[in-house]
């Protein structure tokens, strides 16, 4: 019987090719079509944390996402640290597929005007019941995405597209 190896591809197009814009578009549109992520960060104590969050892109690749300030993680985020996010593939279609970012926060959005119309809007692009977003305290942070590696199973291997941004 004869077995077969499983191999990693890795493809790194070049930056703003036409490669580069095409892959960019595909994991823009794999991010606008999940609307749950796992974002990894470190704490006070220098420990590795993950949670499970709801989240939405813009047109420019940003995240977005919400906490409440009485919330640990709510902390961490003001200090900057360098964000991992993961978003798995849903589905049949995309059950061998997976997203990890390396991230930074740009901004918190806490006041009340800007931080109404940005919760509308997440909530019309992002399906899931947000329970804590009518709560007094919840406030948003805006995300920014410097390198993103999609993963997929193709047949028997595994195909790795890295692009920084």
């Amino acid at each position: 019987m004869q077995q077969t190896q499983n191999v990693l591809r890795i493809v790194k197009p070049e930056p703003d090719s036409d490669d580069w814009w095409k892959l960019k578009d595909r994991i823009w549109t794999f991010l606008d079509r999940h609307d749950k992520m796992i974002l990894g960060y470190t704490n006070n104590l220098g420990e590795p944390v993950q949670s499970l969050m709801l989240y939405t892109v813009n047109d420019d690749m940003d995240l977005f996402i919400g906490t409440l300030k009485r919330f640990p993680k709510y902390e961490a985020l003001v200090q900057n640290p360098p964000l991992s996010v993961v978003v798995q593939g849903e589905g049949e279609r995309e059950k061998l597929q997976a997203l990890t970012i390396k991230a930074v926060v740009l901004e918190e959005i806490s006041e009340q005007d800007s931080l109404a119309e940005l919760k509308d809007w997440f909530v019309s692009k992002n399906s899931c019941k947000y329970f804590i977003k009518d709560q007094e305290d919840f406030v948003m942070f805006k995300i920014k995405p410097l390198s993103l590696r999609l993963i997929e199973g193709v047949n028997d291997s595994l195909v790795r597209y890295d692009i920084n941004l």
